[in-house]
């Protein structure tokens, strides 16, 4: 069985296309501790993605040469820590608040209708987990009690794009997204086989918040890990975090695709090891 792990980390984005380069300085710590997590559960890590490294090409690349080489009970793993956003959806009625959320990558944002056809590349049997440290939209005004190591209240930051580097973003390449959005029509019908499991650090309205050392949500996975005790499965793992960060903000988890009782019950953060059926 083959388990690989991609994972993606920006500090900066390229302020040719945002405006700035909408600062943040947790995300590259995340990327590289989920690496050597990922390596110290049996994953092969590819070599992180990082700020400018960290472009739609290279990510879409780098999760489709996955699906090529994955096959039934394979597993993948990709972590994104970095600003969310959100871009106008073309496709009216997809979404419930009219837009597609989004990751800020280097170069543009990766759209969720593109995330949701790159997932129906892969092959049924596949089990992805995709935890995005990340979020939306919206803000949270409480502020948590739990700080991961390395950060303090004052370097307490949320992990939106700025509304001015979003309003950028959109006017420099807005029939860019346009295209993308109408090429994939409405994610209701893309066919995902796979099955794939989410956590993001927030829900839809909520903000992630980022830190020196790690993001709020990912600091607190990682204390949650305990180098690996953990032993859990995904919605335990998000449930754990929930409690760890009080409210600050809510992880979701949902799931999507082929789904497989047997993977949403297994440990977290491990390749996926399926029993044989009787």
């Amino acid at each position: 069985m083959k388990a690989i792990s991609i994972h993606i980390g920006l500090n900066k984005v390229d302020p040719a296309h945002y405006g700035s380069e909408a600062r943040l300085y947790g995300c590259l710590n995340d990327a590289r501790d989920m690496a050597a997590l990922a390596k110290s559960t049996g994953f092969k890590p590819q070599a992180p993605l990082l700020d400018e490294k960290a472009t739609a090409a290279n990510i879409k690349a780098a999760i489709l040469k996955a699906a090529g080489a994955l096959a039934a009970g394979d597993s993948l793993l990709v972590t994104y820590s970095g600003h969310g956003s959100q871009v106008p959806d073309a496709n009216i009625g997809d979404d419930a608040d009219h837009n597609d959320e989004t990751w800020c990558l280097y170069d543009r944002m990766l759209l969720d209708d593109e995330l949701a056809a790159l997932w129906a590349k892969f092959k049924r049997g596949v089990c992805i987990t995709v935890l995005s440290d990340s979020c939306h939209s919206g803000t949270v005004t409480r502020l948590p009690d739990f700080l991961p190591p390395g950060a303090t209240a004052t370097t307490r930051r949320p992990r939106l794009l700025p509304k001015e580097c979003q309003r950028t973003a959109i006017e420099d390449q807005g029939e860019v997204y346009r295209k993308i959005q109408l090429k994939y029509g409405r994610k209701s019908s893309i066919r995902i086989s796979a099955a794939v499991i989410l956590i993001s650090g927030c829900q839809d309205d909520e903000t992630s918040l980022d830190g020196d050392g790690n993001g709020l949500f990912t600091g607190a996975l990682l204390e949650i890990w305990n180098a690996g005790t953990f032993a859990g499965n995904l919605n335990q793992l998000k449930t754990g975090i929930r409690a760890k960060i009080k409210g600050s903000q809510n992880p979701n988890y949902s799931r999507i695709g082929g789904l497989d009782s047997q993977f949403t019950a297994a440990p977290a953060l491990r390749p996926f090891k399926p029993r044989p059926l009787r």
